[in-house]
């Protein structure tokens, strides 16, 4: 039976009194209008007809000042996640994480637009048939310079043709090297049919162990830092079984945010309560729990 995904909604989940309802209901509908759009670029490169990138121009950036205002886009890589997926919520991810990956490295603007673009393009199967494949989306100007070249290039390292780090500009390797692992991520996070889906933290280990000569060490610090700050919106059971939701981050202390008390003792807490793990040398997280197990272990509690 194929998993079923859980609206995006769902996903990002709500933080009574905590998450700023506003930048929740930006992320949401950026992430459904960037997959909406994506159904349309997949339908072209099936049909093999010519897309636009114009059509992409407007979600990108919509992501981008998502991503600028909140890290609630990035919930999918903090959650544990089912198997198959839509592949154009694929396709946003990996166009997401590559965008945060890339902040840390301080790209500008306009280079984070193109980074993301190739990320939707690569991810939308764009450039994975004939080589002139890119030449079929229009408006791939001096803005957007090198995007093709990526792309060729990501198609032959999906094939195994040689390596990304002896061809091209720093900047073309680097996208290569940063659209794959955000797709090499995307794939750890999710169950397979021989292991469940990695958490962010497993999956980081995963990458560190057997990848760590594939990509740029400044690329791999960069997705260390985007995964050492638990984003504001986050699902995590702490070591006395409770389950709360991450509602801010504190500085210095990445990994001990402060948290609001959501399930205790199998029961949803009439109040809830916020601690700030920085304060609490005791207390830590435990791992992620998903929408579903917080509904589950809160049945029967207060109303």
């Amino acid at each position: 039976m194929t998993d079923t995904v859980p609206e995006r909604s769902e996903t990002l989940g709500s933080a009574p009194g905590a998450l700023e309802s506003e930048d929740l209901e930006a992320a949401t509908d950026a992430f459904d209008r960037a997959v909406e759009t994506m159904h349309q670029v997949q339908a072209s490169v099936r049909a093999g007809t010519a897309l636009s990138v114009t059509m992409l121009e407007t979600p990108l950036g919509t992501l981008l000042e998502s991503l600028r205002t909140s890290d609630l886009l990035l919930l999918p890589f903090f959650t544990p996640r089912g198997g198959s997926a839509d592949p154009a919520e694929r396709a946003v991810n990996v166009c997401v994480l590559s965008m945060k990956i890339a902040t840390q490295l301080n790209y500008a603007h306009d280079a984070l637009l193109k980074l993301g673009l190739t990320a939707l393009l690569h991810e939308g199967g764009v450039g994975r048939g004939p080589k002139d494949e890119p030449l079929r989306v229009q408006g791939l100007g001096v803005e957007y310079a090198g995007v093709s070249e990526v792309l060729v290039q990501l198609r032959e390292r999906m094939n195994g043709a040689g390596d990304a780090s002896d061809a091209g500009s720093t900047e073309i390797r680097d996208h290569v090297h940063i659209v794959r692992l955000a797709g090499h991520l995307e794939n750890l996070v999710r169950r397979k049919p021989v292991r469940p889906g990695l958490g962010h933290s497993e999956a980081m280990k995963e990458i560190l162990k057997h990848e760590r000569g594939t990509y740029p060490e400044q690329i791999l610090k960069a997705l260390i830092r985007v995964l050492a700050t638990l984003p504001v919106g986050s699902l995590v059971r702490l070591n006395t079984g409770e389950i709360c939701r991450v509602v801010a981050k504190n500085e210095g202390f990445p990994l001990r945010p402060t948290v609001m008390v959501l399930v205790r003792h199998r029961k949803r807490v009439p109040e809830s309560t916020a601690i700030d793990l920085s304060q609490h040398p005791f207390l830590h997280i435990h791992g992620f729990v998903t929408e579903e197990t917080l509904d589950r272990e809160a049945e029967g509690g207060a109303p």
